[in-house]
């Protein structure tokens, strides 16, 4: 009953010497021994796995090669290259199709992401694969698909995923004109959410939303679009659409046209801008 071990062995001792029998007969029959082990278990560095994944990838476990991808190379083409070869050493595991389908989206190249995605589901649906799918589908104008596929991606879906699902329905309800909706789709600050905060009026909110964004071209262009409706001057205007044509020249054909801009159309220096 004594919970130190070295103080119960003692005990144990002491009664051996008063109970000859103790000894004898039942101590023996429950000896034990106990062996306490410390170990630290290590894997490959983060500089072994970048190189395993360059010079000879089918070494990787199919978790080593999941990681990799996705928490060490940055490159999409490296992502690209080393699923590649995953999907041939571990064909039968939906995550490396499907993550190699993100691969390719996020390359443009949209007919090969959705065959991994679809080879991906055919292993195993989940909630992951048909909002990838539905993700598809959207970009193919398909909206219908995509609400279907989304609709069965909820069904039993992560936290995580939960997410990703809400943000994809919220890109279809802009699409759709719901922006309301699609409103309370978008969690975390993103150019689709200050979109939304836009075409439902809320100004202050999409400017503020802007701000926690890197600036980009069309970062740029939606804070011009924001300053022609809250009224401001064409200088105002012109200086956002100038840092967005900076970053993306195309965009000027875009704004000349644009009916956002449309009592600026005549003014000089909107006309400058854009020509």
């Amino acid at each position: 009953m004594n919970s130190d071990p070295a103080a119960r062995e003692r005990e144990m001792v002491n009664l051996g010497k008063s109970y000859v029998a103790l000894e004898k007969d039942v101590f023996p029959a429950i000896r034990r021994s106990s062996i306490i082990v410390n170990y630290t278990e290590q894997g490959l560095t983060d500089d072994e796995l970048k190189s395993a994944a360059a010079s000879n990838p089918s070494s990787l476990t199919v978790e080593e090669l999941l990681f990799t991808a996705e928490k060490l190379l940055t490159n999409v083409n490296d992502k690209v290259s080393l699923y590649a070869s995953g999907v041939q050493t571990y064909s039968n595991d939906e995550r490396v199709h499907n993550n190699q389908g993100v691969a390719f989206y996020l390359n443009g190249k949209m007919n090969e992401a959705s065959a991994s995605f679809q080879k991906a589901a055919s292993i195993k649906s989940n909630d992951v694969t048909n909002n990838n799918l539905a993700a598809i589908a959207m970009s193919k104008g398909n909206r219908a698909e995509a609400r279907k596929l989304m609709t069965q991606a909820k069904k039993g879906s992560s936290v995580l995923n939960t997410v990703s699902i809400a943000y994809n329905t919220a890109i279809l309800d802009v699409l759709d004109g719901n922006y309301s909706a699609a409103l309370n789709g978008f969690t975390g600050n993103s150019f689709n959410k200050a979109l939304a905060e836009v075409l439902t009026g809320k100004l202050d909110g999409a400017k503020s939303t802007l701000k926690q964004l890197t600036p980009d071209a069309m970062t740029h262009y939606l804070s011009a679009v924001i300053a022609a409706r809250s009224g401001e001057s064409v200088d105002a205007v012109v200086n956002h659409l100038k840092s967005a044509f900076a970053s993306n020249p195309s965009l000027k054909e875009k704004a000349s046209k644009d009916r956002e801009f449309i009592k600026f159309m005549k003014d000089g220096a909107f006309t400058s801008a854009v020509n």
